[in-house]
């Protein structure tokens, strides 16, 4: 977008509630991450241009915009394949949309090329969460089930830094026997991952811009099909 905006941005924790200045403002335009059915509702209220970059919900009625998901698992897939393996692994949060895609996009992958993978899921937000120290048990329990050597696409860098500390605990060898690959391409988390973490990189910087030009297409008034969403991916 080209046009001359006044912006204001302000940053909080992941899953935490819109702050309540967001509904009490005359906003020309939102971009919104944590969108809801509640807030697209309210939004609606406002009568206000909204793109929505939300990856849980699918139908509350703004373009919406996310990554590919499905071609994260795909690349996943594709770059365990070419290090050789054999045997593969899926390990993912349960409920969650764009984990489920990329689980998918992985596992359809690799049943093209004649494969399976073995997938582990635990739920990452919300009452069924489990304490990290039975979560541990869980993911050692699967791990040891699966035959070596094998590749494993974690939803996430945060899975991908799980599923290594229990493999560090456990003593296997990484990559020689298990081989991780994430999502994010987190700088932080990866790097503290002995080895280091590799990890597939969402093009975040493009989905912002993309983003912006919608909504300043909105503002001007073009209208813009809602009912279905933008991918773009890696």
């Amino acid at each position: 977008a080209n046009s001359s905006w006044s912006l204001f941005v302000e940053q909080h924790e992941l899953g935490a509630l819109p702050p309540p200045w967001l509904l009490r403002q005359a906003w020309d335009g939102i971009i919104s991450r944590p969108t809801t059915p509640r807030l697209a509702r309210a939004f609606s209220r406002m009568k206000v241009p909204v793109v929505d970059l939300n990856d849980l919900h699918h139908d509350l009625g703004y373009p919406r915009l996310q990554s590919d998901n499905h071609a994260i698992g795909r690349l996943a897939a594709d770059h365990l394949r070419e290090l050789g393996f054999k045997q593969y692994g899926v390990c993912g949060f349960a409920g969650e949309a764009w984990a489920i895609e990329r689980r998918d996009g992985f596992i359809q992958r690799l049943k093209r090329i004649g494969f399976t993978a073995s997938c582990f899921e635990t739920h990452w937000r919300g009452r069924h969460v489990l304490p990290w120290a039975t979560e541990q048990v869980c993911l050692a329990r699967w791990l040891k089930q699966l035959q070596q050597p094998v590749g494993i696409f974690a939803c996430n860098d945060v899975r991908g830094r799980q599923v290594l500390e229990v493999c560090r605990r456990l003593g296997y060898a990484v990559p020689q026997q298990i081989s991780v690959v994430g999502v994010d391409n987190d700088e932080l988390l990866c790097r503290m991952s002995d080895p280091p973490l590799s990890s597939v990189l969402p093009d975040a910087h493009r989905l912002g811009f993309e983003a912006a030009s919608l909504l300043d297409r909105l503002m001007a008034g073009q209208k813009v099909s809602s009912s279905g969403s933008e991918e773009h991916t890696s």
